[in-house]
């Protein structure tokens, strides 16, 4: 299965008076893993796509952002013809380039590293 998506999360941040945001919008390909003994479908993903990491902390905005590419595990639940549950867990890599601060690039600050996150979520399907 081929598609593509988006997705926005919102964070606090610890001991401080902020928040940080992230944005993604990427294209994704599925190797779904059937079972004739349950109706869950486990599958494998790939992602490639764009993503911005923002954050406001005190007053003082951040953002940088770049390319993405991650692996997911997870399982798809059919609830109903048109809907599914989704549980999965994701590892990916992100290289981003120079630092924003309130909206000035600061040359040779560019970001990379990796994120893990789990998720869970619900499909509709038209």
């Amino acid at each position: 299965r081929l598609g593509g998506g988006a997705g926005y999360s919102r964070h606090g941040i610890q001991d401080a008076d902020g928040s940080a945001n992230r944005y993604e919008v990427f294209a994704a390909a599925d190797l779904l893993l059937f079972s004739e003994e349950t109706e869950m479908i486990p599958y494998l993903q790939g992602r490639v796509g764009w993503m911005q990491l923002a954050s406001s902390v005190d007053g003082v905005s951040t953002t940088v952002s770049g390319i993405e590419f991650a692996a997911l595990v997870g399982v798809d639940m059919p609830v109903a013809e048109s809907i599914s549950i989704d549980v999965s867990g994701q590892f990916g890599w992100f290289s981003g380039g120079d630092l924003v601060i309130d909206g000035t690039s600061v040359a040779g600050t560019s970001r990379s590293g990796s994120l893990f996150s789990i998720r869970a979520g619900a499909f509709f399907f038209v």
